[in-house]
């Protein structure tokens, strides 16, 4: 009988772990999930000297609204931004649902050849405990001008 009520209470312990799990999943699967990812940018790639316009896409997976989202650019070398504002407030977002930004760099002149980071900061402020989310974003820069070196010419 003594392993009998043992195994019951082991049971008994699993089902309720079990059920505390599920009832987690559903209460965090009924906030709102906001999340941004970089649709594309033009052009591609990016040159020095010239203008580069960033699309980002804010996404909420979650099941509730999300209001008083905010995104913003932190650009630093090679990025400035070109106009506007930093800072988008983006607002609500329903359950569900996409909204698309933009935002205008200007890529410096000297900016090194090959994959550069642009960072952005993006926030649901009207969460009491709103979690600050950051995005690294790979821009690729190339130069415009080719440069063919000729080493040597055998004849």
């Amino acid at each position: 009988m003594n392993t009998m009520n043992r195994n019951t209470k082991k049971i008994f312990g699993l089902v309720t772990v079990l059920l505390l799990a599920l009832m987690t999943l559903h209460l965090v699967s009924a906030a709102s999930a906001v999340r941004v990812s970089v649709s594309k940018y033009e052009p591609y790639p990016a040159t020095p000297g010239q203008l580069v316009k960033v699309w980002f896409l804010a996404t909420n997976d979650g099941d509730t609204a999300a209001n008083n989202v905010i995104l913003e650019a932190i650009p630093e070398y090679p990025f400035t931004i070109y106009s506007g504002s930093t800072v988008k407030n983006i607002g609500f977002i329903g359950p569900q649902s996409e909204y698309l930004v933009d935002f205008t760099f200007k890529v410096d002149e000297n900016a090194v050849q090959g994959n550069n980071i642009l960072k952005m900061r993006y926030k649901e402020t009207s969460l009491a405990n709103a979690i600050e989310q950051t995005l690294d974003t790979t821009i690729f820069v190339q130069n415009q001008d080719a440069t063919l070196t000729i080493d040597s010419v055998t004849i």
